[in-house]
């Protein structure tokens, strides 16, 4: 009777191991990341969005149950279950993500009347005043080469005069009167040779784009089927496939460009050769590795993120 109870009592002690075991085999690393958002001027709706998205960007990466557990000023704590290296986190965060797909402005010549020091901008009608009357005035202003054939780019800056055409990228939006129309001035990536293509596009009196990436459902880094490199090919959703048929279709019939621009920079600029383009489906060409196209795929699909900072990342135990 003795040995009896006493094999009983082992056999409860060992399924209380093995389900102890279980528990703990079970159990996942919790780590918590520290956002501080530096980028001023944002209204509490953008600032919501954009921590939203950080949420959906955290996901992406492949981490559970992301959580908000702390907020306080600009600085965001989120926690999630997984395990992820540093230095993919800085991959992953270095892309806003912010996409748009904007007319560009081939009126070269008459702009060039428009262009003057922006110190001389007139406060209450925020035009440009009439003080550059030539190319070689602008040159000299903006350190800009002026490309006069036609086509999408406006000229052509090297990287040591970027500090004279500064002021006027800052300006953002402005209004050209000429045209009666907003316009903003962006870069191109810079070149093998240390030039940046200078690009002149449309846009609305807050500096917004004809489409932005809050239209897009989808984003996938594919093999290019133009260049060796790979490309971003975006699907849109409904009300996006119309806007993009739109812009497409105004743009064939004015034989004009769009500029495909993510985190101010101007990725492309094609023209439309054959109408306007339906079913919503774009591509961005950049001539990208694999690994920059998946970066920006991912940025895209989980939506544009405020300008922050990583303060910290910090395993805590097993809960």
């Amino acid at each position: 009777m003795i040995y009896k109870n006493h094999s009983i009592y082992s056999l409860v002690f060992a399924l209380l191991l093995i389900i102890i075991s279980c528990e703990t085999a079970q159990k996942v690393p919790k780590t918590s990341i520290q956002f501080e958002i530096v980028e001023n001027g944002l209204s509490q709706t953008e600032k919501k969005r954009g921590i939203e998205n950080l949420k959906k960007r955290l996901e992406t990466l492949g981490v559970q149950n992301v959580e908000i557990t702390e907020r306080q000023g600009q600085k965001v704590t989120f926690t999630y279950e997984g395990n992820i290296k540093r230095p993919t986190f800085d991959k992953a965060f270095s892309v806003a993500g912010k996409l748009g797909f904007y007319e560009v402005c081939l009126e070269k010549k008459t702009l060039i009347e428009y262009l003057g020091d922006l110190r001389k901008v007139a406060s209450d009608s925020d035009t440009l005043a009439k003080t550059a009357d030539t190319k070689e005035d602008v040159d000299a202003l903006y350190g800009i080469t002026f490309v006069h054939s036609r086509g999408p780019i406006f000229g052509v800056i090297p990287e040591e005069n970027i500090k004279k055409i500064r002021p006027l990228l800052e300006k953002g939006a402005f209004y050209y009167a000429a045209q009666k129309k907003h316009i903003q001035f962006l870069l191109g990536k810079k070149d093998t040779k240390g030039n940046y293509d200078v690009y002149v596009v449309y846009t609305d009196k807050n500096g917004k784009s004809a489409l932005d990436g809050s239209y897009v459902e989808a984003a996938a880094a594919e093999k290019s089927r133009y260049f060796d490199g790979y490309s971003v090919n975006i699907q849109m959703n409904e009300e996006g496939a119309k806007i993009w048929g739109k812009l497409t279709g105004h743009v064939y019939e004015t034989r004009g460009n769009i500029a495909v621009v993510l985190d101010n920079i101007v990725y492309s600029a094609p023209g439309v050769v054959s109408g306007a383009i339906t079913g919503g489906r774009a591509e961005i060409q950049g001539d990208f590795t694999k690994e920059e196209a998946a970066v920006l795929a991912t940025a895209i699909r989980s939506g544009n993120i405020p300008k922050m900072e990583i303060i910290s990342v910090t395993t805590l135990k097993p809960y």
